[in-house]
């Protein structure tokens, strides 16, 4: 087991010998990321602003940014998603922001670039901690603010290497991803962790199988930090050169037969981590059987309300030692595994990614054609979002002009402002009037029965 001490690595950083980062072309040695820090640390403590946005597509400038805002004193902010309209949101949240990419003005952002000399090569020694908040949807529709402190993190980043470093093929293991690091689950097993260990990252995000299987041609010893909505794509025609690999995947439960696919094409089964921002992680699990219970992590206790079978959980990872209460439903076995039923509120995960219903509802109203909207689920072979749309005079002219399918075309375009493509509805109705219950109430049935026939 290598050290895993976030505390002791935030006062020496990575070691300036080994490879922190790396691609087809490049690698960047820990003495490079090390200036590259100390560079922006610098610049960081002199900056006025408190509170920073840091975003990033690629893993090693958000490291640098996130490292450096940390050992700055900052406040790090991470938007649920890049998407402009999330960003342009988050400009009343935060000061300024810090990016490779910038979208505020010049006097509000830090741009993360090449330097070609460094003035300061030492580590930056920090007596006063940043802090970080992630933003995810939280039920009432709006943007939910996670405050997460560099002890839970700390306490995360040791417990992971406790549980699974016995898993890991070789001391020269590299890690490769297809989530983003925006999240907690990326932002912990894609950045954190890796670096606080000693292992080398791969830089891009891994969005398509074809390119992991490039990605991995000839190399052994790996880590893959996935999700479901990527290993139930896999496909069995390039199954060589896959041994010594060790593979994540969180956001949502894997069906046992993406977890056999993985097996037949990876040639291992997945460990599986469940877990939210609010609450770290909470349970794991190899799906080597249909329906595996799942294993809660070490000094995380978890229970459920006998009558509503709501999940509550004491864990090192939250703010206190109260129990809290999670939006999910189990059934607990004898052992202290349980099993999920599924979840409470109006969040979905739809690939993996969290969507509130709520938040695309009101979004919708804000379209000035729009009188009336509904958004809802629908469990077919893949879940997916149906929306049904009860338009304005305005609206309904324009339906007639253009017709069914542009005009659904068009308030997808208009949701992609605020929503990440994977999220958006597949399914479109167009209505004169939402179906309602006897009771005045939204008549679910109803509205799935919209889309019964295409």
């Amino acid at each position: 087991m290598k050290t895993a001490d976030f505390y002791s690595w935030l006062c020496h950083g990575a070691n300036p010998d080994s490879v922190c980062f790396f691609d087809d072309k490049c690698a960047m040695q820990g003495k490079q990321f090390n200036q590259l820090i100390s560079h922006y640390t610098k610049i960081l403590s002199e900056h006025k602003a408190k509170s920073w946005l840091v975003h990033a597509q690629n893993s090693d400038w958000f490291a640098i940014g996130l490292v450096s805002a940390i050992l700055a004193g900052k406040t790090v902010i991470l938007p649920a998603n890049t998407q402009p309209e999330t960003l342009n949101k988050m400009r009343t949240l935060v000061e300024a922001e810090l990016s490779p990419t910038p979208s505020f003005s010049e006097s509000d952002a830090l741009h993360l670039q090449k330097v070609e000399r460094f003035a300061h090569e030492m580590w930056p020694a920090s007596s006063d901690l940043g802090r970080l908040i992630l933003y995810t949807s939280g039920s009432s529709g709006e943007p939910k603010a996670i405050e997460k402190s560099i002890c839970q993190l700390a306490a995360e980043i040791e417990n992971l290497e406790r549980c699974f470093s016995a898993d890991f093929a070789s001391e020269d293991t590299r890690i490769y991803s297809t989530v983003s690091h925006q999240h907690i689950y990326g932002l912990l097993f894609k950045v954190l962790w890796p670096l606080v260990t000693g292992r080398a990252i791969f830089i891009p995000l891994i969005s398509y199988p074809e390119v992991l299987f490039d990605a991995f041609h000839s190399r052994k010893n790996k880590v893959l930090i996935s999700s479901p909505a990527f290993l139930e794509r896999l496909t069995s025609e390039k199954t060589n050169g896959f041994n010594k690999l060790l593979v994540f995947s969180s956001g949502g439960p894997l069906s046992f037969k993406g977890a056999s696919l993985s097996q037949e094409v990876l040639g291992v089964h997945p460990i599986e981590v469940f877990g939210s921002t609010e609450t770290g992680g909470i349970a794991y699990r190899q799906q080597v059987s249909n329906n595996t219970t799942w294993q809660p992590f070490p000094k995380v206790n978890v229970t459920c309300d006998a009558k509503s079978k709501r999940l509550r959980i004491q864990s090192p990872y939250l703010h206190n030692t109260d129990w809290y209460e999670c939006d999910d439903k189990i059934s607990i076995e004898d052992t202290g595994k349980f099993r999920l039923l599924g979840r409470i509120d109006r969040i979905v995960k739809i690939e993996e990614k969290r969507v509130s219903i709520t938040a695309m509802e009101k979004y919708l109203l804000q379209h000035s054609d729009i009188e009336q909207a509904v958004i809802t689920v629908l469990e077919h072979t893949r879940r997916q979002l149906a929306a049904v749309i009860v338009f304005k005079p305005s609206g309904e002219k324009q339906l007639q002009k253009m017709g069914k399918f542009q005009q659904s075309r068009l308030l997808k375009q208009y949701l992609s402002k605020e929503f990440e493509l994977v999220t958006l509805p597949r399914k479109w109705r167009f209505v004169s009037q939402i179906p309602l219950s006897s009771q005045g109430k939204r008549d679910q049935s109803a509205l799935r029965e919209l889309f019964e026939h295409d």
